[in-house]
């Protein structure tokens, strides 16, 4: 087995990697406009589910010799998920401090015209609105994306993680440990 202490390493590539990937898809969400982003939203979580399943099997079969325990891999996608919040969330603070601050103005402006399209009363969008005027803040915003990618990372990493765990037989792990210190 190889040195376990690339666990948190590798975790960071793999977070970095998924992170980037969804930074490039939300460039191009918000390039293409509301209606767009708003076909292709689905597109992030099969690059959360992906993105978590592929860095669990790389760590798995690159740095622990094809055998890794269920819980490991649950960390480890966990892990995974956390990165890439945070540096999603990151993008998601400069952009809407920096490259458009009225971004979270124009969201809302849809938002309520989707509500008011399917048929809400003014006092229920009032509602709505008056709830999201608590969290407008970039600072927020990005806190609470890496904390919905933390919970999104555990809820998946529970799920793939029982396709990646591949335990080996402890006898034979341990014989073989025997042989090399022979050598």
């Amino acid at each position: 087995m190889k040195n376990e202490n690339t666990f948190l390493k590798a975790a960071m590539t793999h977070g970095a990697i998924m992170g980037l990937v969804l930074i490039l898809l939300s460039v191009v969400n918000y390039v293409l406009g509301f209606e767009v982003a708003k076909k292709l939203g689905w597109l992030s979580y099969v690059v959360i589910v992906l993105g978590v399943y592929f860095g669990q099997k790389a760590y798995r079969d690159k740095e622990l010799d094809g055998l890794i325990s269920y819980s490991t891999s649950l960390g480890y996608g966990l892990l995974i998920a956390v990165f890439a919040g945070f540096i999603t969330g990151l993008f998601t603070f400069i952009l809407y401090q920096y490259i458009d601050p009225d971004l979270m103005a124009k969201q809302l402006d849809a938002a309520i015209q989707m509500y008011v399209d399917m048929g809400y009363s003014d006092e229920q969008i009032e509602e709505i609105v008056s709830m999201s005027e608590k969290f407008k803040s970039p600072v927020v915003t990005a806190l609470s994306t890496t904390f919905g990618f933390a919970i999104m990372g555990l809820i998946v990493s529970l799920i793939t993680s029982i396709f990646i765990k591949k335990e080996g037989d402890g006898f034979d792990a341990a014989m073989q440990e025997i042989e090399e210190d022979k050598e």
